[in-house]
């Protein structure tokens, strides 16, 4: 009498349906509350710049005494880790760097609010200020980028090598990226008034 095994076959992982199952549960998750990827990242960049302004940026304006001792050493080991010359203290002012954080703190700061509720709400109100900033902040982060870039820094002030370079380079990247891909949500953000969509 002859005996017939069945051989069982090992159960294969298909990378490739696993990955299209984790896409859509994350788009499921995402789409419940309306909002895509890039408006969560973007939700995350603005609201991360709030206490960033406050703490950290403005320090370039007013003077050290006014802010909490854990945010001026925050400033000095990041100046000195990332060799960035326009954080550092006692450096000489730079008037075009010091106008821009004006900018920043004029301009840019309230609108960090209005971004946050604004991206959240689906609202088109944010289109044309977020065009404005988007163009704003973007020109002024391409020009420190080409400083820090191609500028010849003191032996005492700035970096130095060319992997110093790239490393501050990247650090103010996401403040050009950001800003640059907020415009290009606006540009095309769809304003029509809800009445006149469901005529």
């Amino acid at each position: 009498m002859l005996t017939i095994r069945r051989v069982q076959e090992a159960p294969q992982f298909d990378l490739f349906a696993f990955s299209n199952c984790l896409r859509a549960c994350w788009e499921a998750t995402l789409g419940a509350m309306g909002l895509s990827v890039l408006d969560w990242l973007l939700l995350g960049f603005f609201a991360s710049h709030i206490p960033i302004t406050i703490l950290i940026d403005s320090q370039a304006v007013f003077p050290r005494s006014v802010y909490p001792q854990g945010a001026t050493d925050l400033v000095d080991w990041y100046a000195h880790e990332f060799h960035d010359p326009y954080m550092e203290a006692g450096r000489p002012i730079q008037w075009w760097f010091t106008s821009f954080v004006v900018c920043e703190l004029l301009f840019q700061f309230p609108l960090f609010f209005a971004a946050v509720y604004g991206i959240y709400t689906e609202a088109t109100w944010i289109k044309i200020p977020g065009i404005i900033y988007g163009a704003h902040v973007s020109t002024t982060v391409i020009a420190i980028i080409a400083e820090v870039l191609f500028k010849e820094f003191e032996p005492t002030h700035g970096p130095q090598t060319l992997s110093e370079r790239l490393t501050l380079t990247a650090v103010y990247m996401p403040y050009l990226l950001f800003p640059f891909l907020f415009m290009v949500k606006c540009i095309y953000l769809d304003d029509t008034p809800r009445k006149l969509k469901s005529q």
